[in-house]
Parts: C-alpha cells; sequence; structure tokens
C-alpha cells in the first residue's frame, strides 16, 4: 500500500513541475497583473507609458511590419466598434473576446487595422495592422489567459 503512495506522489510532483514549467513552443510574458500571453521566438513585449491604462506593443526582432498595440484598463475602453458591424467572436484560453477589421487612421494607416477587445479583463485591447500577419496575431491573442 505505501507503494502506490509513492507512486502517487511522484506522479503528483511531475505533473505540478510540468505545469510550472516553459511552454513548449514560446514563452510565456506577462503584460499586466493576471494577464499572460505566449510569445514564440523573436516575438518580444515592450511595455509603454501610458496615462490612465497600460499600454505595450509586440513586436518582431526580424519584421518591422509586424505590430501589435495593447491597452488596458477600465478607461481605456473597449476599442471594437459595436456600431461599425461584423464583429466576431473569438476564444483565448480562459477569456471570450470579440474582434473586427475595419478602416482606421488608429495606427497611422487607412489601410488598417484588427481590432481585438476582452471585455471582461479590463476591458483588454490589442490592435494589429492588417491580414498579412493576421494568423500570428491570433495565435498570440488566443494565447491569453488570465491568473486569480
Amino acid at each position: 500500500m505505501n507503494y502506490y503512495l509513492i507512486l502517487f506522489g511522484y506522479i503528483a510532483t511531475l505533473l505540478i513541475a510540468c505545469s510550472n514549467s516553459k511552454p513548449e513552443n514560446g514563452t510565456l510574458v506577462d503584460i499586466s497583473e493576471n494577464i499572460t500571453i505566449e510569445l514564440q521566438e523573436g516575438y518580444q513585449y515592450n511595455p509603454l507609458q501610458g496615462i490612465d491604462s497600460q499600454v505595450g506593443e509586440i513586436t518582431h526582432n526580424e519584421d518591422e511590419s509586424f505590430y501589435i498595440f495593447i491597452d488596458i484598463g477600465e478607461l481605456a475602453g473597449s476599442y471594437v466598434d459595436e456600431e461599425e458591424g461584423d464583429i466576431k467572436l473569438g476564444r483565448a484560453i480562459n477569456q471570450d473576446f470579440v474582434y473586427q477589421k475595419r478602416e482606421s487612421e488608429f495606427l497611422g494607416s487607412g489601410q488598417c487595422c484588427f481590432f481585438f477587445t476582452f471585455p471582461d479583463i479590463g476591458p483588454a485591447n490589442f490592435v494589429a495592422y492588417d491580414n498579412q500577419h493576421i494568423d500570428d496575431v491570433m495565435s498570440i491573442v488566443e494565447s491569453l489567459i488570465t491568473s486569480p
């Protein structure tokens, strides 16, 4: 019987160690208190100076055209405009989000942007340029996880 207890303890320890380890494909990055995303090699999160919300950006070391702007906080509001229509629903690891593509001068280009909003956590907003990197952007947004 003690054999089973030892085996159970070993398996439990192994599971706990694995759950706290670095993800297999990327690096976990805290972008705000209780909000984490996974970034693949070559991507980096840079906190920026905000006035009434927490802002930052995600860039790629070798591709200057990749850019995500992040704005988190109650005063950030929701970047998804329900009056513009064509809103889609998405799911990250443990949070729902809404997103849409619309033309905007937000990032300095009329051809821009994809807007993502997590309404239940801040709200937390992500803005990306265009279709060129949408799979990578979606992967980052869907990797978001919150902790209690």
